[in-house]
């Protein structure tokens, strides 16, 4: 009787689901000339948006500080590179599962945010993303959402769904310098999440470029008007038109002068000035 009570326990303790696991999301290294004053925003919106995903304890960075004595807290995140075996180190101290390291930096005019998971026990990393942005700046926070979910994920990556709205028919979709197809194209899914570069163009518009953040299972309705592209006067038909009759009517101006002056100097001085006028022309 006691050995089938024993293993009824041992069974329910098996068969209890696994406790999440814990995160501690590291200060976020800002490079590239940005504010520093963005890195703890960020790294709150990770914090954040594990804490949705996971249901588990995620240990923000200011948290980490008022666990962990000053000194050990600046001079391992000081010196803890990605990938480390002192990530591990630290969140041993904490008690965490894994350590959460963002860094944000600026090429060439777009963002760069780049976060890596690593494993408390082997020192090894877990999963890394790296999203582009180069849209507004403040927006940038969307991504905490679309970057957990990458990482929580891993392969494949989790999708949502595109859907335009208000563009012309015929127009090319255009995500990330590929054609997804033409307008009206209804819903497109099996979009990865995270920061995308959505262009339209159509013949005679302006074309359109928008950046744009997918997120998971949900469809992003985005709304567009193209402008016509209005070709400056001086390309249009009627004004050549127009500057050819003027030339044409010059030119027989300055033929009737060299005929009514007949030969001689005077004669080729006006002939030299018509050419001038047709080479101005052309």
């Amino acid at each position: 009787m006691l050995a089938a009570l024993v293993m009824i326990a041992l069974t329910q303790v098996s068969q209890a689901p696994a406790p999440p696991p814990r995160y501690a999301v590291m200060r976020t290294e800002v490079g590239g000339g940005l504010d520093p004053a963005v890195g703890p925003q960020v790294a709150a919106k990770l914090a954040e948006a594990l804490r949705e995903r996971t249901g588990g304890e995620v240990i923000s960075s200011d948290e980490m500080i008022s666990m962990l004595q000053h000194e050990k807290e600046r001079a391992i995140l000081g010196s803890c590179k990605e990938g480390d075996s002192c990530l591990a180190e630290l969140a041993n101290a904490l008690g965490a599962d894994a350590i959460v390291a963002p860094r944000l930096s600026k090429v060439e005019g777009a963002l760069i945010l780049s976060v890596s998971v690593v494993d408390a026990h082997t020192a090894s990393v877990r999963a890394r993303v790296t999203e582009t942005w180069g849209g507004e700046s403040l927006l940038l926070l969307s991504l905490a959402r679309p970057v957990v979910d990458k990482l929580l994920a891993g392969e494949p990556p989790p999708v949502g769904v595109l859907d335009v709205v208000g563009a012309p028919p015929g127009a090319r979709l255009i995500l990330d310098g590929s054609v997804r197809g033409t307008a009206p194209a209804g819903q497109m899914g099996g979009v990865v999440v995270g920061a995308h570069r959505l262009e339209v163009q159509a013949d005679g518009m302006k074309p359109l470029l928008r950046w744009i953040i997918v997120e998971r299972d949900q469809v992003l309705s985005v709304a567009v008007a193209l402008e016509v592209d209005e070709a400056p006067f001086y390309t249009t038909w009627w004004f050549w038109t127009g500057t050819g009759a003027g030339v044409v009517a010059t030119a027989a101006a300055v033929t009737g002068v060299v005929l009514f002056l007949g030969g001689g100097q005077t004669g080729v001085a006006v002939q030299l000035n018509a050419d001038q006028v047709f080479a101005g022309a052309q």
